[in-house]
């Protein structure tokens, strides 16, 4: 389990042409799916489980209907099902799980700035992980509750959120600092609020943060995006004309791309339009089903510093996703929904012990 999970956060290594990230969620699922799922989860909705299960099926329809079969996309959402069904479920070691994905972010960051992994982005921090925006989608969707997970000594998790911390603001994404700040924001002040207004007052600032005048997009070390974001938004046009049709079902598998030029195709820049166009408003649904229901099984618990960070890592992940073509559908993803369902599992199942 903690070599696996050492893997998950490098989609940027392959084997035959797939994400070793991918190759390792499987691994996870197959090695222990015959396993039991422990006593303390047994109290995880079967509904949850069967609304992750869904999605890779659902995917498979829609390739059937389009006659689109991209087995290599199916096995992605496949792996997300497993990974979300095995360590939600307890049937999988979730802390060495999470050691063992901190250990592969660290590997990274050492192999970036040792000059040993790809940099495609001058200075900004990319290498075996993903593009910076990639970078602090995985930091915050694996690596924040990895932390939660791998440790429960305060000291060890302070170390450990300054380093992801720094991980995130060495990316220079805006929309990864964003994410976290938001997140320390839900830590600190939003989950001690009132559920519905707190989810509410985040929703507002993400909305208020992509409809930001440009003078505040290109401030200080910004001042360079206008080519790539005037490209996003080119993309943007022809993603939405694309997701237009086939609303309910979607394009199937390994579509999510448009054409910007002869022979230039580009990956979506939004996870959930990708989404609706691989499967359809049916397929987006369901996965929001399943990582909203995490987020709203916390929120059932005993709230607490680990319990909200479990949750800020669901914010960063859903904030991450509106400027990254692959995000919903990771293992960085799946990592994040499945320990946050463990997690309420297991508090549960401790209150309830203690109410008897």
């Amino acid at each position: 389990m903690f070599v696996a999970g050492m893997a998950l956060p490098l989609d940027g290594i392959t084997v035959l042409g797939y994400p070793i990230s991918t190759g390792a969620a499987l691994l996870v699922f197959l090695v222990t799916i015959l396993n039991n799922p422990i006593a303390t989860h047994r109290l995880v909705p079967a509904w949850i489980m069967a609304a992750a299960l869904a999605v890779p099926l659902w995917l498979a329809v829609s390739a059937w209907q389009n006659e689109q079969w991209t087995f290599s996309r199916l096995g992605t959402a496949a792996a997300w099902a497993g990974l979300i069904f095995v360590v939600g479920t307890g049937r999988a070691h979730a802390p060495s799980l999470a050691r063992g994905a901190l250990t592969g972010l660290i590997v990274a960051v050492v192999t970036f700035y040792a000059g040993l992994s790809p940099n495609t982005y001058d200075w900004r921090l990319t290498g075996w992980i993903s593009d910076p925006n990639g970078v602090a989608m995985t930091v915050l969707a694996l690596g924040v509750p990895s932390t939660v997970w791998a440790t429960r000594r305060p000291w060890v998790q302070l170390v450990l959120m300054v380093f992801l911390s720094g991980m995130v603001l060495a990316t220079l994404s805006r929309t990864g600092i964003f994410a976290l700040f938001l997140a320390f924001a839900w830590v600190l002040v939003l989950r001690k609020q009132n559920l519905i207004g707190a989810v509410l007052a985040a929703w507002l600032a993400a909305y208020v943060f992509e409809n930001a005048p440009d003078r505040i997009k290109y401030w200080g070390p910004f001042d360079d995006r206008g080519g790539s974001d005037a490209l996003r938004e080119r993309v943007l046009a022809a993603e939405k004309e694309l997701v237009a049709t086939h609303q309910w079902i979607g394009h199937g598998p390994g579509t999510a791309t448009v054409e910007v030029a002869d022979g230039v195709r580009l990956f979506f820049h939004s996870s959930y339009l990708s989404a609706r166009v691989e499967g359809g408003w049916i397929l987006l649904g369901l996965i929001l089903v399943v990582v909203v229901a995490a987020f709203l099984l916390l929120a059932r618990t005993t709230q607490s510093g680990n319990t909200g960070w479990l949750q800020a890592s669901i914010i960063g992940l859903l904030v991450t996703a509106t400027n990254i073509g692959e995000a919903l559908l990771t293992p960085a993803a799946a990592l994040a929904v499945g320990l946050a369902i463990s997690w309420w599992a297991k508090r549960s199942a401790n209150e309830e012990e203690r109410s008897v």
